[in-house]
């Protein structure tokens, strides 16, 4: 074990919690003994820092010197952080473990944090409060005032720490004790939850057993269902092969089919256009595809062959313009007053016809 060691160890817990109480209960938290008269140069050292000063007198006492009773009238700061970071340099370089006594790498890293709060801190004053409240040259006693305020600051920068060594030495047992009583308590809890746990996969269990019989229930009730449904569908086949027998298709109205399925449409479009055909029919057919479907229930087209808008609206501008088509027109006037005869007698019978002359067109 080296000097700085042996030195080091020399401490007991009880030398530890007294300087940390020193500490603790020193006025204003860093409470230096006084300040000279008329001048800021010469700070005597605070109580607590004894502690410092017998733990590390052969390695920093000079630095520590030099930091305390640097001339902080002068407010030079870069010195300040300079000689402060000197600290935690020594600090960084110095032995912390020692396989005899454990506890040493506590005792270093919690002074190795303290110092280097109070390095950040003594940086945060001066850059976001000394230098922006207290300007220099003013030739104002401010800086007896700065002063306090730091010491206030060394107060919350240390306490932590040493608060942390008489806890760790104070309240190790009951530390552990309590430790050992969450444990317990999770334990209980996690048995809580898997007793809760076996009540609802009880309960679930139960529900997935009425889901089941429901289900093969209901898988009883659709076989029945099935057999029902074959007969019902064997009938329905037979009555709709029936139907489609009785709608053979009348009429078609492709292009390419005989000119009788052209006359028929064009005899119902013009007794339309002659206000021939009764009104009720057409009361509601305000649309193109209104007129298509009067015409599929007039003529009885089957729905499989397309009576389209676009069909109507051709044979329907044949019938006014025939210019546009003249010589389809020309062979549907020709036959257009048998058809209408014998449409409106078959479709519309009893239903007194005055065929008037065929409008005159261009």
């Amino acid at each position: 074990m080296d000097n700085y060691s042996k030195q080091y160890f020399q401490h007991d817990k009880a030398t530890i919690i007294n300087y940390g109480k020193l500490f603790i209960d020193s006025e204003g938290g860093c409470n230096w003994e006084k300040l000279w008269i008329g001048s800021t140069k010469s700070l005597s050292r605070p109580s607590w820092l004894h502690f410092y000063y017998d733990l590390y007198t052969n390695k920093f006492q000079e630095s520590i010197d030099n930091l305390l009773n640097y001339e902080i009238g002068a407010y030079q700061r870069e010195q300040i952080i300079h000689d402060t970071k000197d600290l935690v340099e020594i600090l960084k370089t110095t032995e912390t473990t020692n396989p005899q006594n454990p506890a040493s790498k506590t005792y270093v890293s919690i002074e190795l944090a303290a110092l280097e709060k109070f390095k950040e801190a003594i940086e945060y004053l001066f850059e976001n409060y000394i230098l922006e409240n207290f300007p220099w040259g003013e030739g104002e006693r401010q800086d007896i005032v700065i002063i306090k305020l730091i010491n206030g600051q060394f107060k919350e920068i240390l306490l932590e720490g040493y608060y942390s060594i008489i806890n760790y030495y104070e309240n190790e047992d009951q530390q552990k004790i309590r430790e050992l009583e969450k444990q317990i308590q999770d334990f209980k809890n996690t048995i809580q939850i898997l007793k809760e746990d076996t009540k609802l996969n009880e309960s679930r269990l139960n529900e997935l057993k009425n889901q089941k019989n429901e289900i093969q229930s209901k898988s009883n009730q659709l076989k029945v269902q099935q057999r029902t449904d074959k007969k019902s569908i064997k009938e329905l086949t037979k009555e709709i092969q029936k139907l489609r027998q009785e709608n053979d298709v009348v009429y078609s109205l492709e292009d390419d089919l005989s000119d009788s399925t052209h006359n028929d449409l064009f005899a119902l479009i013009l007794l339309n256009e002659l206000d021939l055909l009764d009104s009720k029919v057409w009361d509601n057919a305000e649309s193109i595809d209104d007129v298509a479907n009067v015409l599929y229930n007039l003529l009885k087209i089957s729905k499989k062959l397309k009576l389209t808008a676009k069909s109507i609206v051709k044979y329907r501008g044949i019938i006014l313009y025939p210019h546009t088509d003249h010589k389809r027109y020309e062979g549907w006037q020709k036959t257009y007053n048998k058809r209408v005869t014998e449409i409106m007698n078959k479709y519309l019978p009893k239903k007194e016809i005055k065929l008037i002359k065929p409008i005159k067109l261009k």
